[in-house]
């Protein structure tokens, strides 16, 4: 069997698309010597250089930096030669389309994570999605919205959850690294991991902000740390609410953190809150886990599927300001379930359901019907 692996980009960035398609190339890789088939990738945006040799080998990636003509043509002939065509986002559905009407006879597979494919869509996506043999949902609420809005069949959609990086763990911690950047031990650390982005506002960061007034009527020494990269404009809208709502001395934007510096900040954290309306599923919920630390989420999105159900961490209204402030100081006085207090059972749990060998395992049960 020939698999052509068409997608936008996998290295370079840390975002959530990007960390899931790692770990698929990684799964795809290490099954494609287990089973002896062939394996082909072509990405639009990577660059040679960018290429990490532990989730793929690089005589099996091309790369077209950016360069979306060549791109097209390289994946017209790759799928030429293909019996499988994972597509692994909805954007490269023009090109898709012509591969597989090109070679009609090839199994189309398209993995969907979340807000790229609610609502209205170009005709050209709808038609990917319901021109798909399968489709790949990393959570049930988006597998529910697709066949909801698209009229997809919902027997051909089956979720493949993301799963945690399993080189993330290489980044130890430093343990002076309160002292550091200055906050004292005394202070409970409230945590958000989210780009700052006016197109991404539902993350719900800003209702975070607009509870803390209500959070220190009963623990006055906390700080809330927002990390990730922000857009000048939503970062001066966060700015006016914060000066607002009169939390200046407790909100800190850290902006863009990198990877080895971020599990410092997961470390220090006394929980991890980020209550969105429109999560696809929420990578940054599962670290948060591994390292052990409670978790606030919302109950209206993908959120639900990355804290299994409320198993892993406590769900909310995520519009409602008055139930974030009151879900962050149950969890302040550990007046919620103990388990959800308890680092190692978190560990071991969020590992257990959502570990590299858990979704490799699902990634070759998938696999076996064309195998």
């Amino acid at each position: 069997m020939k698999t052509t692996y068409l997608c936008l980009r996998i290295f370079g960035t840390g975002g959530g698309l990007e960390k899931f398609n790692r770990n698929f190339i990684k799964a795809l890789s290490e099954l494609s010597i287990e089973y002896s088939f062939q394996l082909r990738a072509v990405s639009v945006y990577d660059r040679v250089q960018d290429i990490d040799s532990r989730y793929c080998n690089s005589n099996s990636f091309t790369c077209m930096e950016g360069n979306r003509f060549l791109f097209a043509i390289q994946a017209i002939r790759e799928s030429l030669k293909a019996d499988l065509l994972f597509i692994s986002h909805v954007n490269i559905a023009p090109v898709a389309l012509l591969c597989k009407m090109l070679n009609p006879g090839i199994k189309l597979v398209t993995i969907v994570h979340g807000i790229e494919v609610w609502g209205s869509l170009p005709v050209s996506k709808v038609a990917l999605l319901r021109l798909s043999d399968r489709i790949y949902s990393v959570s049930r609420y988006t597998k529910d919205r697709i066949v909801r809005e698209h009229e997809i069949d919902q027997a051909k959609v089956e979720i493949l959850p993301n799963t945690i990086d399993p080189y993330l763990t290489e980044y130890k911690p430093d343990p002076t690294f309160r002292n550091r950047i200055g906050i004292p031990l005394s202070e409970k650390i409230l945590l958000t991991v989210s780009r700052l982005s006016s197109k991404e506002q539902y993350k719900g960061y800003d209702r975070v902000i607009r509870a803390l007034p209500i959070i220190r009527e009963r623990f006055s020494d906390i700080r809330y740390i927002i990390v990730g990269k922000g857009e000048r404009e939503e970062v001066k809208r966060i700015k006016g609410i914060i000066t607002e709502v009169g939390v200046e001395d407790v909100v800190e934007l850290r902006g863009f953190i990198k990877e080895e510096e971020l599990v410092n900040y997961y470390e220090a954290a006394d929980l991890f809150i980020m209550p969105s309306t429109g999560e696809g599923f929420g990578i940054v919920f599962l670290e948060a886990l591994l390292h052990g630390k409670p978790v606030i989420a919302g109950n209206r999105d993908g959120s639900v599927d990355a804290l299994a159900g409320g198993k892993l961490g406590i769900l909310i209204d995520p519009e409602n300001v008055r139930a974030i402030a009151l879900a962050v100081n149950d969890v302040l006085a550990r007046n919620i379930p103990p388990q959800l207090l308890d680092g190692d059972y978190l560990k071991n749990e969020v590992y257990r359901l959502f570990g590299y060998p858990a979704f490799k395992r699902r990634v070759s049960d998938l696999l076996a019907r064309y195998l």
